[in-house]
Formats: structure tokens, sequence, C-alpha cells
């Protein structure tokens, strides 16, 4: 099924099948192209190639947040637990048997990953040796940091977000007292040790709102400390934690125009409306996804637990019955959810793009897109893409999508970072 737009003075039809948007003009002239000479960047099967692998160096935490999702990085462990060399070389030997030569990110994840630190500049030098990786990524809260482990991430040009919630009072209340000092203490010495790639990821709550934060008030103070940024809502239902379903047509529509200029601008990739990634990363790279998330594909992901077993997602680990066997087949349960061939989305115009996070919707934090009866994104992509019609007509269209494009190639851009903009 195909959902048409409509601009002021011509018609767009966008087809999901194709991935393309056709210009109806009163003389119907062929399809509209807009993808031009953007390379799709994909990675095909059985080419040795991954797009990601996931490392939990550390089922531990030293913090309390009080939104977290991964009980304070046990997950479903019974007990704390670091990785350790021999589960490393399992990890390293596994990917090698399965003809794995280049990884697009390798990603130190946890609990606190730096809690383990001790294997860090083992598990980057293991993995440069036995492989071709373009980036390694790391999430910390910035309270392990030290002027040696800054300089081994910066050696290894590894890519560090820094979780901090925004100005120092509600980030305390969050995630614990004087834990922003340490954070942005962190930051100065990775950029002392010259690691220029460093940017903060920042979680919305219910809290923010009860202080009256927004997310631009997030982005501001962080860019006032000339520090790149991402902003994204927690994945929760708890009442006081969440920050509410209850959908503005209206603040929404201003959402979509800012974030389409922002990427117009070429100021970011990743628009903090998944709608919109969704959407332009389908027309600028003709690469749909047939199911919610494409990271439970062993071909495209691959995701090791501190024992060095293998989960299709990090959010599974610790819970043996979601740990994959040694046929290495999805299990049942999560193709279940992360299927689209329930009756609410088997005709929907939106099906080849939109996606979701099928284990939290296992886990009960977050909600199927269409478990109310009505589908909550399809008005949200109907509008996005009306903003996207208008976009096409000032020829606007052309800027975006070649932003887009090559931005994905910018590791921080594709993460969502927002950068300041350059003082005169």
């Amino acid at each position: 099924m195909d959902q048409k737009i409509f601009g002021s003075n011509h018609q767009f039809l966008f087809s999901a099948d194709e991935l393309r948007i056709y210009h109806i003009p009163p003389n119907f002239s062929g399809p509209y192209n807009l993808a031009g000479d953007l390379a799709r960047h994909t990675i095909p099967a059985g080419s040795g190639c991954l797009n990601k692998v996931v490392l939990n160096m550390s089922a531990t935490c030293n913090l309390r947040c009080v939104y977290c999702y991964a009980d304070f990085g046990l997950y479903s462990h019974q007990e704390t637990g670091l990785l350790q060399t021999h589960a490393l070389h399992k990890i390293v030997n596994s990917l090698i048997s399965d003809e794995i030569s280049m990884i697009e990110v390798v990603e130190l994840f946890g609990g606190e990953p730096l809690s383990n630190k001790r294997l860090l500049s083992t598990t980057l030098e293991l993995f440069n040796q036995n492989f071709e990786v373009s980036n390694f990524l790391l999430t910390t809260n910035g309270t392990f940091m030290d002027a040696k482990t800054a300089k081994i991430l910066s050696e290894y040009d590894v890519w560090v977000c820094v979780s901090i919630d925004g100005p120092r009072f509600i980030n305390d209340k969050l995630r614990g007292e004087g834990t922003y000092d340490k954070a942005i203490h962190s930051i100065q010495l990775l950029r002392d040790a010259g690691n220029v790639n460093v940017g903060v990821v920042a979680t919305i709550t219910g809290f923010h709102h009860q202080e009256g934060i927004s997310g631009n008030d997030v982005i501001e103070h962080f860019h006032d400390l000339e520090l790149p940024v991402r902003v994204m809502n927690v994945a929760t239902k708890e009442t006081e934690i969440s920050t509410g379903e209850i959908f503005d047509s209206t603040l929404f529509q201003q959402q979509i125009e800012y974030e389409f200029d922002k990427i117009e601008a070429g100021n970011s990739s990743l628009s903090l409306i998944s709608e919109i990634n969704e959407i332009i990363s389908a027309l600028a790279f003709r690469e749909g996804s047939m199911e919610f998330c494409d990271d439970l594909n062993r071909g495209y992901s691959r995701t090791f637990d501190v024992d060095g077993s293998e989960y299709n997602c990090f959010h599974f680990w610790g819970d043996q019955k979601l740990q994959l066997s040694s046929d290495k087949m999805l299990l049942p349960l999560v193709v279940k959810y992360n299927s689209k061939n329930g009756r609410n989305c088997e005709f929907c115009w939106a099906r080849n793009i939109c996606k979701s996070c099928p284990a939290l919707i296992m886990s009960g934090d977050l909600d199927l897109p269409y478990s109310d009866g009505a589908c909550r994104k399809e008005q949200r992509f109907s509008m996005v893409l009306e903003e996207l019609g208008k976009r096409i007509e000032n020829q606007a269209i052309n800027s975006i999508l070649a932003n887009f494009g090559n931005n994905y190639f910018d590791l921080g851009k594709r993460l969502g970072w927002i950068y300041p903009e350059a003082k005169a």
C-alpha cells in the first residue's frame, strides 16, 4: 500500500515497496528519484562484515540511576561479574570461526565498562589485531576515568559517550550526588589526552518535566560547555519517571521543522524524531526493514555477555532462556515480537520503514506501536511525509539527503550527537 502526500502545488507518492517518492504533476513524468548517487551503506550477507559487535565488559555498575533499565548492570544475572581474558578470547575466536574480517563498530558496554578497565587495552588490541575495525565506542558514567585510561582511549581513537542528564542539580538527582562533577572531569581528562571524539548522552525523564527542563534546555547547557550531546526520552511506563505519551500535533510539527532544518544545515545526521530517521534513511540508502529491529539479525550485529555467551540483544544478557543455542537461530519468542506480520502491520503503508525495540516490548517497558488498536507511529509518519513534501517543493530535499548520507559515515553524527555551532 502506498501513501500519498500533497505539497502546495504538486502531489507526491511515497512507495513503501520501492522506498521512493514519486512526483505526480498533472502530466505524469515518471519517478522522482531522490537517492541520487548516494551509495547504500549495506553489509551483504556472507561478506565477512558486521555492522556492530557489543561486548558486556562489566555486569555491574557503581551508580544507582533512578531510571535504570538494566538492574544497575546486572540485567538478568544473579550476581555481578566482569569480562575475563578467557571469555574475551572465546568471543574473538567465535567471530574468526564465522569468517568475520571487518567490523564497523565495536561497542564496549555494561553495566559500567570502565569498572573493568584492567581489560581495556587487551580488548582494544585483540580486536585491532584480528579484525579491520572502523570505530570503537564506549559508553560510560565517567566516574572511573583517570589520566591513564583517558590516554588509552585516545591512543585507540575510541569514541566516548559520557552519560550526563543535564545541569548539575537534575543530573545528581537522577544519578547520585557528585556524579555531574565527576563526569565533567572525565571529559576534561579525555580532552587533555587528545581525544576529540567525546560527547554526552542525556536521558530526559519526568523529573526534567517537573523542573521545567526541556530537551532543548539540556542541549543548550552542553553546547555552552562546547560539548556535542544526544538527548533521548527514558524508556519506561513508570508514571513518575516517564515523559508521558500525550501527543501534541502542533508541538510535534514544530519539532519536525526544527529537525529537518538541522539536517539540512548539516549539523546532524540522526534526528531526535525516530520517524524522520526511518523515512530519510530508507530514501537515502534504499534500505528498509522487514522487522522492527535489524540488530537482532546475527548477520548485522553480534552481542556477547561477560562469560562470552552470545545473545541477540544486550537487553537479554544473563537470561539463559534467551541465550543463543549452538545453532544460533533467532529464538521463537524474539521472532514473535520482532515480526511485523500481525494484522495491524500487514497492510500499513509504513510497514517497510517502521522500527521499534522488541526487547523493551518484551520487558513491558514499551508498548507495541499498535497495542491500543490504532498505530501511534502512523500519524507521526504522515506528518513527517507532509513536511518532506514541502522540502521537495523548495528544493531543500537534495541537501537533506546528501547531508544525511554523508554524515552517516561520521559516527558522532550517526550516534545522534548535536554539535555546538562554531564560535566566531
